[in-house]
């Protein structure tokens, strides 16, 4: 059936090797959630590739950590990049999430041989802080997957998202900040900030360790013996402005200009621009998200001319109706 440029959500594998505290897909005491169940490969294959043949735009697998088996990894990720080029699928993108960590040099040459867009992947961080890691049994070696990200993103074939959650154990507002500004170094096509929900069954809900979070789904933290409420709110509002301005592609160049011009930590800039759409009701429009982020970045003390400069070749990268706004003619 033609799924007419629709998302189509698919599982090839059934739970997960890890057990990280704020999730549920390894949770140690239900029956056999850490033993990943595997659909086999040849049949797992022919699946993506007739999805990615029935007019869907992006296939988005649903497994839990889809490179947790190296061998079926690289007969998935070369199976789909060979049918690409015998024109077996169309112009689809699968997304995957990710373990970053566990590609190996033959698997990091095999995704850089891969066509410009087929490939999309989240590789989620959740925290820089060894701390909080350690508090939720995520073992990671930061300096590996810090290459491993640098090496995925550098032949420009892969759009990476990264995510980062608020709210954790042992995290407060100095140390996301600084994990903010590491993972947005790190360059990826977007930056997700999310907040840490307290889903039934997992070990960060059934422990008391001081966290408040809302009595109803998706019982999201409110606060923590570390991070206030406040905090979590200027975090939100921080949140908002990053997906409108950073993930949205549309202001990369004033992005890099007001960075440059200013010495601003990202962390702060967003801080600030989120503080700044937070004082205005309804909602954005693109004219009136361009013309709060020009009137900011001018009171912040970006030079005019420059940022008109960047700020019209950015409109004009991202809307093909050559339209621009009264105050950037």
């Amino acid at each position: 059936t033609a799924l007419n440029g629709r998302m189509a959500y698919v599982e090839t594998s059934r739970g997960c090797p890890f057990s990280c505290a704020f999730c549920l897909s390894g949770n140690k005491e239900a029956p056999d959630a850490r033993t990943v169940q595997f659909m086999p490969v040849d049949e797992a294959l022919a699946l993506l590739i007739h999805i990615g043949n029935s007019g869907c735009d992006t296939v988005k697998l649903i497994d839990r950590t889809f490179n947790c088996h190296k061998a079926r990894t690289m007969a998935l990720l070369r199976g789909l990049i060979d049918a690409k080029a015998q024109g077996l699928i169309g112009e689809v993108c699968y997304h995957f999430e990710v373990a970053a960590d566990l590609f190996d040099d033959e698997a990091l040459a095999l995704l850089a041989t891969a066509p410009a867009g087929l490939f999309q992947m989240e590789a989620g961080l959740q925290s820089f802080h060894g701390p909080t890691l350690d508090a939720c049994d995520r073992h990671t070696d930061m300096a590996r997957l810090t290459d491993r990200i640098q090496r995925i993103l550098a032949p420009g074939n892969i759009h990476l998202h990264i995510d980062l959650i608020a709210g954790l154990p042992q995290e407060d507002y100095a140390t996301f900040g600084r994990s903010f500004d590491r993972a947005f170094s790190l360059g990826p096509h977007q930056l997700q900030l999310g907040f840490l929900k307290f889903i039934h069954g997992s070990r960060l809900r059934r422990e008391e360790w001081g966290a408040r979070f809302a009595p109803d789904p998706p019982y999201e933290v409110l606060s923590t013996p570390w991070i206030s409420y406040a905090e979590l709110r200027r975090l939100h509002d921080a949140a908002e402005a990053v997906e409108r301005i950073h993930n949205s592609g549309r202001f990369a160049l004033a992005e890099a200009l007001a960075l440059e011009a200013t010495g601003m930590r990202p962390f702060d800039l967003y801080l600030l621009l989120g503080q700044k759409m937070a004082e205005r009701q309804g909602r954005w429009s693109l004219d009136a998200l361009t013309q709060m982020l020009h009137a900011t970045l001018l009171e912040m003390g970006v030079a005019a001319p420059s940022l008109r400069d960047a700020m019209v070749l950015d409109r004009l990268a991202t809307d093909n109706t050559g339209y621009l706004p009264p105050f950037l003619q």
